[in-house]
């Protein structure tokens, strides 16, 4: 489970810019090059993706980042203790949970939904199996197909133009947790 004194719930106040964030491990379980799409055709747009983590894919997430020049794009790497995560969670509009396709990544849950939905934000999950399904069972996010950038991009403009959508999902998760 997740500790609700540790991972608390506040309510996300708008500012001019709409941040997408993905928090964890940079390994092949999750489709970056779908952010990084993602990222490259909303360029001029006010969303931001952040990618706070560390782990095998880091260099070429970064390399990626220089190719294509994301301003939109940032990358942080610096170690965060378990008792300051939720802080940072907070700072993001949504969450982001690009699963990549392949039967075993998608049978278990992984607790960053849990952490996702602990904070009351509202997840974008591309995931065609049980992850997604969570997501859209306990009603915490938008599941977008994995591997489809035009319906990643559709959840991410769906939130960003309906900010009472997001309070609402953002909830549910926070409920789903207690």
């Amino acid at each position: 489970g997740i500790n609700t004194e540790i991972f608390t719930y506040s309510k996300k106040t708008r500012n001019d810019t709409f941040t997408l964030m993905y928090f964890g491990s940079l390994i092949e379980t999750y489709d970056f090059d779908l952010l990084i799409n993602a990222a490259k055709q909303l360029k001029g747009k006010n969303i931001q993706f952040i990618i706070r983590g560390r782990g095998k894919l880091l260099s070429y997430i970064k390399d990626q980042k220089e190719k294509y020049k994301l301003d939109n794009f940032l990358i942080e790497t610096d170690f965060v203790p378990n008792e300051k995560i939720s802080k940072i969670l907070h700072a993001s509009d949504v969450l982001l949970a690009p699963m990549r396709k392949g039967k075993l990544v998608n049978y278990s849950l992984p607790t960053k939904i849990l952490e996702y939905q602990a904070v009351g934000r509202p997840i974008i999950c591309c995931s065609n199996g049980a992850v997604g399904t969570y997501v859209e069972q306990t009603n915490s996010g938008l599941r977008a197909d994995q591997g489809n950038l035009e319906s990643f991009i559709d959840s991410i403009l769906k939130l960003e133009s309906n900010p009472k959508l997001c309070d609402i999902l953002g909830e549910n998760g926070r409920k789903n947790i207690e």
